[in-house]
């Protein structure tokens, strides 16, 4: 529950800073404009995320970076002869972006693992209680017999 408010504060601060960055003029410097493509390239980063999150992965660590590389554009945005921070968020999304196949199996194998106990233990209820229907009378009966059995009926 924590990492899906946490995913859905993270589309927040995306969706805010690609409709604040409309509003900006337009004589914009490199710096900046590469801060604009590494958001849209943290934006599709973002939105495979939510994919493997639907996969059933577990993404807290993974949006907590793409969280941190949107702070360090911003701060590079603010900061405009800095480059090296750019840099580094562009490295940080390269890593959240290549970890995605992984935390895709991740979620199909714990999805699958899920489902197969799930299964499983339907199933054992299941048998047992076809078991319980089939011998519990059987059982029931042939113990009534033998405690009695040695019981005599007199005429009265």
């Amino acid at each position: 529950m924590r990492s899906r408010l946490f995913v859905f504060l993270l589309i927040i601060v995306l969706f805010s800073n690609t409709f604040f960055s409309s509003f900006r003029t337009e004589a914009q410097t490199d710096d900046s404009t590469e801060a604009l493509k590494l958001k849209d390239y943290v934006k599709s980063t973002f939105f495979r995320l939510q994919d493997a999150e639907r996969m059933g992965a577990n993404v807290t660590l993974p949006a907590q970076e793409l969280d941190m590389a949107l702070q360090l554009i911003d701060q590079a945005e603010g900061n405009s002869s800095d480059s090296s921070l750019l840099s580094q968020a562009s490295s940080i999304i390269e890593n959240v972006n290549s970890s995605i196949p992984s935390l895709i199996k991740e979620g199909e194998s714990r999805t699958l693992s899920t489902n197969v106990s799930l299964v499983s233990t339907i199933a054992f209820i299941a048998v047992t209680c076809a078991f319980v229907y089939l011998y519990l009378p059987r059982i029931l009966w042939s113990s009534w017999a033998k405690y009695r059995a040695n019981w005599r009926v007199r005429p009265s």
